[in-house]
């Protein structure tokens, strides 16, 4: 293993000298000489004036000038170049293409690139500076000779002027030397390897540029538009929510037995919204206790189902279910090993038979509350859709795409999750709503660490304002916090109708029974009902209660349902009884989930190259 590591570095390593090498022995320049006035308003008026040496046939040179750097977007104006060419831009650089793709040059070959370059406000509040790449750290050749000549609008101090040379991010000083004449500096510098830059920078009062272009304006309006945009969208949401979403104060009474007619699945669906695998599950219960069929523990996780009568004035989703499950054993026997991998199939049409149950007279949710809480789903392309504005309007760093990226997409899946949990609240006891609650607020606390840690690996691309800083954390805070209120509002307005909420009371009633029923009340129920244990828990298993309810029987003595043959040994409770159908319904769910994908995955001064301006070049 070791020796293909350092195959594949050496490899590595191999190509990469190698493309210098071919680079260099293509072409490299004799001389670089870079003339730039400065004027007042701080754009850049420069000349380059590159003598290069082919020593192959090539059709030119190309030179990638950038137009973006921090949170500020520069302008390349008025282009002269003394040969043909063509241009291509992205959002961070624009290359020219220099020469006739029909004609080769060899030998010696001089070019003259003109233009004004505008960079605009520095937004830097203490002071303003010149920080510019007199040679961009992304030639990919030597350049045996630089000769720079840069003159400003009005004196300054030369105990404020850094040179630095090499490769990026290198803070060593060049030792060649400059001298300051005047407004003007001059100086020179030699043998520059390939990818290594020369760059200055001065620094001056604050006031120095009079008139500047204020780039930041499209990203900072952006901003300010987009917190009013973020902040009026959750004010119409939570309006929507109070008027059309809000359900009515909800009035329990307690109940002691499900509302007749109702199945255990239709319980589960009733409560939160959603039909999932134990709401499914526990129709098995529901039929043993009903006598449509029987249970028996084979062994360890393994468990047979016997049928002994097709259940009578069966739902249509009963006859379904009934018919499928057995249909995948001999049609009178069926097991948990025959479900596995197979039932899965059969559920989606299950579950959305189930909701099928509800409707007309019997619907349990506004249609209204439901087309304003997918609407306003929808509206998560609203923060979105700012934020890719701000970027292409011109903070378009790399540290702010990755941290709002990141950003985006875990408030997404934050938002997702805690949608569910909304829908879940009525079944869920104090305690797991507690622990809900602090996973939402670890998990937030993770996204933020997560992104701050970003920006802090990031942190040199700031080194031009500490704007930069905030608006990154500003924009990626209200990105964040639309999100989540998004998903918060669009999973609360759900209203109920007038049926939905009446069923409801009656089903937290059931709930708050189960939760705190007295002994004295249970005495009573098992004496009139010796089966009322077994009556009661296919619907506290839906209501996440199946242990409390198995809990609060522990002292009363009950006997084995006559559904369900398991090895209880000589003594018998419900706990007992318990552990074995907590095993039975962990089996069975297993049993009827998806099969897993067998598929693999993947898993003080200035420093060289860190100044506006440069980029870098090559041939072709």
């Amino acid at each position: 293993m070791k020796k293909l590591v350092v195959i594949i570095l050496s490899v590595i390593v191999f190509l990469s000298f190698s493309q210098q090498v071919f680079a260099y022995n293509d072409y490299y320049i004799k001389n670089y000489v870079v003339n730039i006035t400065v004027n007042e308003d701080s754009t850049y008026d420069v000349q380059e004036i590159i003598d290069v040496f082919f020593s192959v046939d090539r059709h030119g040179i190309y030179r990638t000038i950038p137009t973006s750097y921090s949170n500020q977007r520069a302008i390349i104006s008025n282009v002269s170049i003394n040969d043909q060419y063509s241009t291509s831009k992205t959002m961070k650089e624009t290359t020219y293409k220099i020469g006739n793709a029909e004609t080769f040059v060899r030998g010696d070959k001089q070019y003259v690139i003109s233009y004004t370059y505008d960079i605009g406000d520095d937004n830097i509040p203490e002071f303003d500076q010149f920080y510019y790449n007199i040679i961009g750290p992304n030639w990919d050749t030597q350049i045996e000779n630089v000769k720079f000549n840069i003159t400003f609008p009005k004196d300054f101090d030369e105990n404020k002027i850094w040179l630095s040379k090499g490769d990026y991010g290198s803070t060593a000083s060049d030792q060649s030397g400059f001298k300051k004449i005047g407004y003007k500096i001059e100086g020179y510098s030699a043998d520059l390897g390939p990818y290594e830059g020369l760059t200055i920078k001065v620094e001056f009062p604050e006031g120095y540029f009079i008139g500047e272009r204020n780039n930041a304006d499209a990203s900072r309006n952006g901003a300010i538009i987009g917190w009013i945009l973020c902040l009026g969208l959750i004010i119409l949401l939570y309006l929507l929510w109070v008027k059309h979403g809000k359900d009515d104060k909800l009035y329990p009474t307690v109940q002691f037995q499900a509302p007749e007619g109702m199945t255990s699945a239709e319980v589960g669906y009733v409560v939160d919204g959603i039909v999932d695998n134990k709401d499914i599950t526990s129709l098995i219960i529901y039929w043993a206790d009903k006598g449509f069929l029987k249970i028996e523990e084979l062994k360890k996780n393994k468990f047979r189902f016997t049928k002994i009568m097709i259940p009578v004035d069966g739902k249509k989703y009963e006859e379904k279910m009934f018919t499928s499950f057995f249909a995948l054993g001999n049609g009178q026997e069926v097991t948990t090993d025959d479900l596995e991998q197979r039932f899965y199939s059969e559920l989606p049409s299950l579950k959305q038979l189930v909701k099928w149950e509800y409707k007309g007279k019997k619907l349990l949710f506004s249609k209204k509350a439901d087309r304003i809480a997918a609407a306003s789903l929808l509206s998560v392309v609203i923060p979105i859709a700012i934020q890719v504005y701000v970027i292409l309007s011109g903070f378009s760093g790399m540290e702010f795409v990755i941290a709002t990226l990141f950003a985006s997409v875990f408030s997404i899946s934050l938002g997702a999750v805690f949608k569910q949990f909304i829908k879940k609240w009525h079944v869920m006891t104090k305690t797991a709503r507690a622990s809900r609650i602090i996973f939402v607020a670890f998990a937030l606390g993770i996204m933020a660490l997560v992104t701050f840690l970003i920006l802090f690996i990031v942190r040199d691309s700031f080194y031009q304002s500490i704007w930069s800083i905030s608006f990154v954390i500003s924009e990626t805070i209200r990105t964040v916090l639309t999100l989540s209120a998004v998903f918060l509002l669009s999973g609360l307005m759900e209203k109920r109708t007038d049926y939905g909420k009446e069923i409801l009371e009656k089903l937290l009633g059931l709930k708050e029974f189960i939760e705190t029923a007295e002994m004295d009340k249970l005495k009573l129920m098992s004496k009139e009902n010796p089966e009322y244990f077994y009556n009661i828990l296919p619907y506290a298993m839906v209501l996440g209660l199946d242990r409390t309810w198995a809990k609060k029987f522990e002292s009363l003595t009950i006997e084995p349902p006559n559904w369900y043959q398991g090895a209880y040994g000589r003594a018998f409770s419900s706990m007992i009884f318990y552990s074995h159908f907590n095993s039975f319904v962990a089996k069975t769910s297993t049993s009827m989930q998806m099969p897993k994908s067998s598929g693999s995955s993947m898993g003080g001064g200035g420093f060289s190259g860190g100044g506006v301006g440069g980029g870098g070049g090559g041939s072709w």
